[in-house]
């Protein structure tokens, strides 16, 4: 069985990946912000965890147990944000509205100092993404 979830660029957050199949929602608005997705008879737990309201938006994807998932299904409003403590490794995803996923960084553990890496790592990936698609627009704008 899969630790982590396999993200590929181009797909949306809550179907990152051809084989990817968004089996529940959890929380929605104008997209599934919160749900589970079902990978190689894996399921996994994804949230959007920033940019709600923006054209760029943060993704966590974690593995969920059944008892998890269980646990997250008979949550209320008030207890959904503790139904579930994520631990294990993860993947940590950046997408732009209208493009979908364009990068992704697997952590080892959910630690503040493993997620600030992810963070580094997708901030990089963006910079270099909006200077790509600057020279393409120069080279084109001529």
């Amino acid at each position: 069985m899969a630790d982590v979830i396999h993200i590929a660029n181009g797909f949306s957050p809550w179907k990152p990946s051809a084989d990817a199949e968004l089996v529940k929602q959890y929380q929605y608005y104008e997209f599934p912000l919160k749900g589970i997705i079902r990978q190689h008879g894996v399921r996994y737990y994804f949230a959007c965890i920033g940019g709600v309201q923006s054209e760029v938006t943060v993704w966590l994807y974690v593995r969920v147990s059944p008892a998890e998932e269980s646990a997250l299904d008979n949550s209320t409003r008030e207890t959904f944000g503790v139904a579930v403590h994520p631990s294990g490794p993860a993947v940590v995803a950046l997408a732009l509205e209208g493009t979908g996923i364009i990068a992704a960084q697997v952590v080892d553990d959910l630690s503040p100092e493993s997620v600030q890496q992810a963070f580094l790592y997708l901030q990089e990936a963006f910079e270099s993404w909006a200077n790509t698609a600057r020279e393409v627009q120069l080279t084109y704008a001529t």
